[in-house]
Order: structure tokens, then C-alpha cells, then sequence
């Protein structure tokens, strides 16, 4: 068995596979067994701390690096590990769901517990009363409950990579009891509330104050349902490139197979798989838009039509989602006089589509694939906005037929019981 004489007879390597030193503990007994570092510096220092440690027979292991590692290390931790998900092209989690980490991470930077900064407690004084004071926290600093539940999700799996790496023996988050609110009827309000932003009325009057050069990319998001970055990243089909997709004017369709992705930073956008394998479909146009479309494209200067993209930008790059929707759709809202409030984002176009689909085909499982979605629940929200004159008609007559009932409508007053009164002159 190898003895230790001192730190420097500790294991400090480097791991490809984790982007880490890692500093070998586990000969020692001591927890975490294996843990990592960005710099070799850090990974001397711990090793030098833990050696000192390991040598004081009046410390425990478990005491000495429980007390050592503070929450903002841990959530420190967690968000390099986050990091290391988005870099790998091998795992389902892209820099979009980073940046909601480090906005999970930010609220619970700011949570305080008994006075003192939740991120500069250590681990080891993290118990069950902490845990719920955290979580109300959350819940009265955070509008609805699934913020909150996002932000304590980060939490939750902050603690459990820990755990994993042998800082701790248990996730505390686990002792907490709490109960999800039934939050359909609020879904439901906020679809209604985005249908009646985008009416036809409404719709006409913004198309009609949007540029001439703008409006077809308005009227493309509400007759094909597509999403943004969906939209931004479409370009015109091409044969030899069927992994593209793209809109294909002989066919009069549009075939989804990317969108545009974010990056570590705004300026490393690029363009890959669609939200969810649901998003990759075919969606028909009419011919008569997709006459318009492709005149729009053949009247493009060639410089805008270099990377082949539908709508490009002046250079011929992708467009910036925000200039979409900040430069084209808001300006024609505050232009067509339409209340702020009343002003729908470049997602609710995909409202129109939804409804003015369903209203006419009444077909959901078909709706659910033009629309990208991966669950028919998220469809079938729809059916509190959808109108169906002919069938509620039929229903109930079929109902009052079914059910008759002599209701004399007209009043049965005995004659006796009127009382005339005298004409005053």
C-alpha cells in the first residue's frame, strides 16, 4: 500500500473526458474521493488542505469538507457542469437551456436565509428549516410557481451533482414536501388573452402599417405556424440539400428541419435541430402566398440570396430574432395606434394559425403535427377558442328534441286578479 508522507504523494491529474484536475482522495478515505478543479493551483491547494486535514487526528474527514465547500462554490459547480452539457453535441441540452441555469442560479444568489446571503452558507449547515425557508423564498420572490420551481429544480439537481461527487452523502432538497398547483386554468386564460390578440381585425390593421418590404414575413408566421427561430432559419429548397429543408415553391410546401440555436454568446447562434423531433414536418401553403413568396425571393439581390435563406438579412445572413420582432412587428402595433397591451409577440402569430386551422378542419391530431407540438394536450388547449356554429346548432336541437318539455311560456293569470287601474287626467 502506498504510504503519504505528504500532499505531494496525492494523485493530481488531468481528465479530458471532464475538462478538470482531479485531485485522488480515495486512497486517503477521504470525501469528495475525486474532486475536480478548473486549475492545477486549485487542485494543489486542496491537496495540500486535504493532506493537513487527513493528518489531525482530531478532524474527521466528512467534518473537514463539509465545512470547506459554501453554496456559491456548489452552484458554481453546477454551472460548469452545465457548461460542459451545452459544449457536448452528444447531449440534449443546448446553450438555451443554459442561459435558463444561470437565471435560475441568479434568483437563488439572492435568496437570504435568517439575514445572511444564502450563497455564502456552507453545505453542511443546509438542514430541513433552511431548505423550506429557501423555498418560500422563491415563492414569494418569483411570480408563478413553475419560475419558482425552475429555480429550485437548479437547486435540487446542484445539490444531487454534489452528492454524486461525494461532497455530501444526501440531497437536502429531498426532505422538503411540496405541493404543484393545478396551473390549466391559467394556461387556459393566457391562450384566450393571445387568440384575441391576434383577430383578423387586428391582424389587417398591423400588415396594413408594415412596410412593403416587411410584409410578407408577418403574413408567412400567421399562414404557416411556424416559430421564429424556425422561420429565421428557413431557406429556399434545394434537392441536393434535403437535410436542410426549406420552402419549396413547385410543391407549395414547407418542409421543416431546422431552426436557429443559441449560443454561449448572441453572436454564436447557429442553426440546427428543430425544438423537438415533433418540430420536423411538412406544412402546405397556399399557391396563391407562395406565388408571392417566390416573386419576393426571384426580386432579391443576389447578395441576399448568398446563403439561400427566405427572408436574409441586407447581407444575406440570418435574420436577428429581435430586429424581427422589436423593427417589424412592434413598429407596425405602435404604428396601426393598437395599445401597448394589446401588441402580440412574433410566438402569438402562431395563435392565428392554430385557430384558423382548427376552426376550419376540426382535426387535432393533424393540428398537433402542423404545429410542431410533441403532446396533443398542448393542442387541445385550443379548444376553448375554436367556434363551431353548425355543430352547436345541431347539438342543441338534438338536445331540446331529446328532452321536450311543455314550459307555457305565456302567463296564467286568472281574470280576478287583474286589478284596472283609473285613467288619471
Amino acid at each position: 500500500m502506498k504510504t503519504f508522507n505528504s500532499w505531494k504523494d496525492i494523485s493530481i491529474k488531468w481528465d479530458d473526458a471532464k475538462e478538470r484536475f482531479i485531485v485522488n482522495l480515495r486512497p486517503l478515505g477521504l470525501k469528495p474521493s475525486r474532486p475536480p478543479f478548473k486549475t492545477k493551483t486549485d487542485a494543489i491547494a486542496y491537496a495540500q488542505d486535504a493532506f493537513m486535514r487527513w493528518s489531525d487526528p482530531d478532524a474527521t474527514p466528512d467534518e473537514a469538507f463539509d465545512d470547506a465547500l459554501t453554496i456559491d462554490e456548489m452552484l458554481k459547480l453546477y454551472l460548469e457542469e452545465g457548461k460542459r452539457r451545452a459544449k457536448d453535441p452528444d447531449v440534449k441540452f443546448g446553450w438555451g437551456s443554459f442561459s435558463n441555469y444561470k437565471d435560475h442560479i441568479s434568483r437563488l444568489r439572492k435568496v437570504s436565509v435568517d439575514g445572511k446571503p444564502f450563497k455564502n452558507l456552507k453545505v453542511s449547515e443546509i438542514d430541513k428549516e433552511a431548505i423550506q425557508i429557501i423555498w418560500d423564498k422563491l415563492r414569494s420572490n418569483v411570480p408563478s410557481f413553475r419560475s419558482a420551481d425552475d429555480a429550485w429544480q437548479s437547486l435540487s439537481r446542484s445539490f444531487s451533482l454534489i452528492v454524486k461527487r461525494e461532497f455530501i452523502k444526501s440531497n437536502p432538497c429531498d426532505l422538503l414536501e411540496r405541493s404543484r398547483p393545478d396551473e390549466t386554468a391559467k394556461r387556459i386564460k393566457k391562450v384566450i388573452e393571445s387568440v384575441a390578440k391576434v383577430s383578423m381585425e387586428t391582424l389587417r390593421s398591423i400588415i396594413e402599417h408594415t412596410p412593403d418590404e416587411h410584409k410578407l414575413k408577418i403574413v408567412f408566421a400567421c399562414r404557416s405556424g411556424l416559430r421564429q427561430a424556425e422561420q429565421i432559419a428557413l431557406k429556399v429548397y434545394d434537392k441536393k440539400k434535403p437535410l436542410e429543408g426549406g420552402i419549396d415553391f413547385d410543391a407549395n410546401k414547407i418542409i421543416v428541419r431546422q431552426a436557429v440555436k443559441k449560443g454561449e454568446k448572441r453572436s454564436d447562434r447557429f442553426i440546427g435541430d428543430p425544438k423537438t423531433t415533433s418540430g420536423i414536418r411538412q406544412i402546405p401553403i397556399d399557391p396563391d402566398l407562395c406565388m408571392e413568396l417566390k416573386a419576393y425571393w426571384n426580386a432579391l439581390s443576389n447578395r441576399m440570396k448568398g446563403e439561400g435563406f427566405l427572408f436574409p438579412s441586407e447581407d444575406g445572413t440570418m435574420l436577428d430574432g429581435t430586429n424581427l420582432r422589436e423593427r417589424v412587428l412592434y413598429r407596425a402595433c405602435k404604428a396601426s395606434g393598437l395599445p401597448r397591451d394589446e401588441w402580440p409577440t412574433w410566438h402569438e402569430l402562431r395563435h392565428a394559425f392554430a385557430t384558423h386551422l382548427l376552426n376550419n378542419n376540426k382535426d387535432w391530431r393533424r393540428g398537433m403535427e402542423l404545429m410542431g407540438h410533441s403532446d396533443i394536450r398542448t393542442t387541445m388547449i385550443y379548444t376553448h377558442t375554436i367556434d363551431d356554429p353548425k355543430r352547436d346548432q345541431s347539438e342543441a336541437a338534438a338536445i331540446a328534441k331529446s328532452m321536450s318539455f311543455d314550459t307555457n311560456p305565456k302567463p296564467n293569470v286568472a281574470p280576478d286578479n287583474v286589478i284596472k287601474f283609473k285613467k288619471v287626467s
